[in-house]
């Protein structure tokens, strides 16, 4: 009669090292591989001609073009600021904004609430739009 060994799983084995290495530098490929895709994102979603049409002591309405060089289609947040004559910062949203390929658009948007009071002697000067991306570095 034979004797039959079962194997104990209950060891505990250790990842090899070569395949540490390989995961790490997998990781290390995608993270750079995901910020050239980002800063080119940046370059080819481009925002021009932004106009301000209607000023209010508690909104300001703008409009501004959007120029989708890239072949992908969708909504995109863009960060939207506006600045006073002081060149302080008033007010500064995250807006979503449908962008549509290979297509310049133009848009109108409205902001409505500021994030502190307009003083009197103040005039809004210019509004900033672009493209907003989250970064974890």
């Amino acid at each position: 009669m034979s004797l039959i060994e079962r194997p104990d799983f209950k060891a505990r084995r250790g990842i090899p090292v070569t395949m540490k290495l390989i995961l790490m530098i997998a990781v290390i490929i995608g993270i750079w591989g995901r910020s050239c895709w980002r800063a080119n994102e940046r370059n080819n979603i481009i925002f021009e001609k932004v106009t301000i049409t209607e000023i209010t002591p508690v909104s300001v309405e703008f409009s501004f073009e959007v120029d989708n060089q890239t072949l992908q289609s969708g909504e995109k947040p863009v960060l939207i600021k506006v600045y006073t004559d002081r060149e302080e910062l008033l007010a500064s949203r995250i807006a979503k904004v449908n962008i549509i390929s290979n297509q310049k658009q133009k848009h109108f948007r409205i902001i409505d609430k500021f994030d502190r009071p307009l003083r009197q002697d103040e005039v809004i000067s210019r509004v900033e739009v672009e493209l907003y991306q989250k970064s974890v570095f």
